[in-house]
């Protein structure tokens, strides 16, 4: 009897011992799981902030075009694209300068670089266009991001 008294207690010291552990562990995935929670909120936080701050941005630019496109004759397309490129950085798709690279079409060779980009994008926009390419490649071609070429191409539809 006193074999089985003295197992007994040996086993409930043993599964006390468990209980314990799996306690702790239990306490430390929910101390990650809070930890976590509070970085999703974080970020959360943050992309909300900026959402916030490019909706206010964009309303300030639309007003700055109506503003100036109400105006016959005062609309100044490379004042206004010099006002953007302070506020933000514009990106450009840089020059793949593999071998294997090629222009989508010959007459892409024939386009000359300019010394003022903002002065002869129009036109070399306007070129390409007739000659049947699309926005996408017209981007390509001149290493300007696709959302450059609607606007361009959106500012003349407005003079």
């Amino acid at each position: 009897m006193a074999v089985f008294l003295l197992l007994s207690f040996v086993l409930h010291i043993v599964s006390f011992y468990f209980i314990i552990l799996l306690y702790t562990r239990y306490q430390n995935v929910k101390k990650i799981e809070e930890k976590q929670e509070q970085l999703l909120k974080e970020a959360e936080d943050s992309l909300a902030m900026f959402l916030l701050e490019l909706k206010e941005e964009n309303k300030q630019f639309l007003e700055q075009l109506e503003q100036n496109s109400a105006k016959p004759g005062s609309f100044d397309l490379e004042k206004l694209v010099a006002q953007l490129e302070d506020k933000v950085e514009v990106s450009t798709i840089q020059k793949d300068t593999s071998a294997d690279a090629e222009p989508i079409d010959k007459d892409a060779e024939l386009i000359e670089e300019p010394k003022d980009k903002r002065k002869n994008l129009h036109k070399q926009v306007f070129q390409l266009l007739e000659k049947g390419y699309t926005i996408d490649e017209i981007a390509q071609t001149l290493h300007v991001g696709k959302t450059e070429i609607e606007l361009v191409m959106k500012f003349q539809q407005n003079d």
